[in-house]
């Protein structure tokens, strides 16, 4: 397999995963709706009281908050190149960095949704869940990202 046709088999395995996390997504919203539609409103599985609502909220929020700060972090940690690496390895890291990203973008909706099962604040979720998708959309895999990021030269030690 030559150097161009790995690197697009290895961005179109990145990018398929970024689908399916916004699949993913998407089957959220579905499974909220349907929730909605099947229970009371402002009504969630649990009912917790209303302090312990309000902790999760902000707890969700808050964690949130902490995924968007350190997603670029993370992403240009994994994406340090080694003096040494070859472009295969290289590829791999370019991979592996899509898919952590993404799943830890994802975890906003998840926090949202699990507002949703608790105390069926649904518009938290929304938010939440847009919040998500932003990210998914924000660092999902570019070819042309890719090569420019190939083509700059490891640095020396």
């Amino acid at each position: 397999m030559d150097a161009a046709s790995e690197l697009r088999q290895a961005h179109r395995t990145a990018a398929l995963i970024t689908a399916g996390l916004i699949t993913g997504l998407v089957m959220y919203a579905v499974i909220a709706s349907v929730f909605r539609m099947s229970h009371a409103p402002s009504e969630g599985v649990a009912s917790p009281p209303a302090p312990q609502m309000s902790f999760a909220r902000y707890a969700a929020w808050s964690a949130s908050g902490v995924v968007v700060v350190a997603l670029p972090g993370l992403r240009r940690t994994l994406l340090t190149r080694r003096p040494s690496e070859t472009r295969e390895r290289a590829i791999a890291r370019l991979t592996l960095a899509t898919v952590a990203v993404g799943a830890l973008a994802e975890f906003p909706a998840m926090a949202g949704f699990v507002l949703v099962i608790l105390g069926g604040l649904f518009l938290d979720f929304y938010l939440l869940g847009s919040l998500s998708l932003a990210l998914l959309l924000a660092y999902a895999p570019r070819y042309e990202a890719w090569e420019a990021w190939l083509a700059t030269p490891a640095p020396r030690p």
